[in-house]
């Protein structure tokens, strides 16, 4: 069985590339007590931070034919040395890849079947070895849940729609099958040898769609946890995840309680029946706990002390603090303004900047993201990849006129209307381009909601750069045209798409 599963996921091509390393420059990193890896989506690097700062830069490895804007999603190893990739390939597929920084090189890449995708959230094993990816295919309400070694990218475990044990499961209706299921990896506990995971049409959690797979015992049973949110201390990969107190007020849009230990029988760290808990991170090599709090009108995360049970937690941090990761000694604060702090102190929440962007002053769309977190790394050097070029690949889009700009180029707002800027393609709105305004086409292009969008890094009037997504254009008319063209005078109006 899991060799015919081995040949599906590789649809011909589990790539094993020859090795490159004479041609490889190679950045060596010094000894640290932990080093992050920081993904800067703008620039497309991958980034070795420690405590020290930025020691090392490279461009992202790129799988075989993954195409611009491909939304590549990336996890690390506990010890920092592989990492995998899933993201957009030109046949419409998705790939895989296992990389190991080194060599230098992927060590294999799989491709999914047409029509399948690879479900937004997987999950790590607590000893960094294993990783569990979920997959549903379109029209078909068939999905499965495989797990992957990190170093060789062979799958180890599967459990699939038509598993046996999986019969007790009700199958999709064929109304429901637009919105295909989508098995969203919770928490892999390899000390209990479960994994977690919903198997729902969206990220929102339902008593009846949390499960529990046991793969050596062969066994599923219901699943107690809430939310898609769960970490592992480092210390001895303890799971900490978000759960459902009965005997506290229930909440909307998360869960009530922070619990660590067996998801079957949580001990509660904190909880509370006033926010919605949607998200957790062991800090401080697992002397402290951080959660998301979301309220009626504010979203902040949170810190506790493990060994002192608070009534009220110990920090309570600013909003421009987006996420956060663990190091021994605290944690690292990912900010709005995409600078990256190290905290050590609770009572100096703030921090000391570890990692700024290339460019400070561009206001992105998307802020830097920390794919993992290595404590002791034996990771002793970071080869350059051999990059290969990512491919253009506009994608059809019905009610949009033929595409005129392309990556690389400059382009120009034109019509009577400034340009709403988005943080996603057809995402919320950070900010509006005048007519006149100039920018560079960065990634692209995506069709969502009836227009074709591309990641623009605009320059305004006062100097000041904003990248963010933008529609080319409707059937009327095109809100932006390369900047060669001639270009109509600035006019006041109401903002376009």
């Amino acid at each position: 069985m899991l060799r015919r599963w081995l040949v599906w996921l590789c649809a011909g091509v589990c790539l094993l590339p020859a090795s490159a390393h004479a041609q490889q420059q190679a950045f060596a990193l010094p000894p640290a007590d932990w080093y992050a890896v920081v993904w800067d989506a703008g620039e497309d690097t991958l980034n070795w931070v420690s405590a020290a700062g930025t020691v090392a830069t490279i461009q992202r490895p790129i799988l075989p034919d993954e195409v611009f804007g491909g939304d590549p999603r990336m996890s690390l190893s506990a010890d920092g040395r592989y990492m995998v990739l899933v993201s957009d390939l030109a046949d419409g597929r998705q790939g895989i890849g296992f990389y190991d920084f080194a060599a230098g090189e992927f060590t294999q890449v799989h491709r999914t079947e047409a029509g399948e995708r690879v479900a937004r959230y997987s999950a790590a094993d607590g000893r960094g070895d294993q990783v569990a990816l979920g997959f549903a295919t379109i029209g078909t309400g068939a999905w499965r849940i495989i797990s992957f070694d990190y170093a060789t990218g062979d799958a180890q475990s599967i459990l699939s729609h038509d598993s046996p044990i999986a019969a007790a499961i009700p199958a999709q209706t064929a109304a429901e099958r637009p919105a295909p299921r989508q098995p969203f990896v919770l928490l892999f506990d390899a000390a209990r040898g479960v994994i977690h995971f919903h198997l729902t049409a969206d990220e929102r959690s339902a008593p009846d769609t949390a499960f529990a797979w046991y793969p050596d015992d062969g066994v599923l049973e219901p699943s107690p946890l809430a939310d898609i949110s769960a970490d592992f201390s480092p210390r001895d990969g303890e799971p900490l995840f978000t759960f459902n107190n009965r005997t506290l007020p229930a909440v909307t849009g998360g869960a009530n309680a922070v619990g660590r230990g067996d998801a079957i029988n949580p001990q509660m760290i904190y909880g509370d029946g006033e926010t919605a808990k949607t998200a957790v991170r062991w800090l401080a090599g697992g002397d402290w706990v951080g959660f998301l709090a979301r309220g009626d009108d504010r979203a902040n995360w949170q810190i506790i002390r493990v060994d002192e049970p608070p009534i009220r937690p110990q920090a309570v941090l600013s909003s421009a603090v987006l996420d956060l990761a663990g190091t021994p000694d605290g944690f690292l604060a990912v900010r709005d303004d995409g600078t990256i702090h190290a905290v050590s102190n609770l009572a100096a929440p703030q921090g000391t900047p570890v990692y700024r962007p290339p460019l400070p002053d561009v206001v992105r769309a998307v802020p830097p993201q920390i794919i993992g977190v290595s404590v002791s790394p034996t990771l002793q050097q970071v080869r350059v990849p051999v990059v290969a070029p990512l491919i253009a690949v506009i994608p059809p889009c019905p009610g949009t006129p033929a595409h005129r700009v392309s990556i690389g180029e400059r382009v120009q707002v034109i019509g009577e209307a400034p340009l709403r800027v988005r943080a996603t393609a057809g995402g919320v709105q950070i900010d509006e381009m005048a007519v006149g305004v100039t920018g560079e086409i960065r990634r692209g292009a995506s069709c969502v909601n009836g227009y074709l969008w591309w990641l623009v890094r605009w320059t305004k009037p006062d100097g000041s750069l904003v990248e963010g997504w933008s529609a080319e254009g409707d059937l009327d008319e095109y809100y932006m045209m390369p900047i060669a063209e001639d270009v109509p005078p600035a006019v006041e109006s109401a903002p376009e798409e």
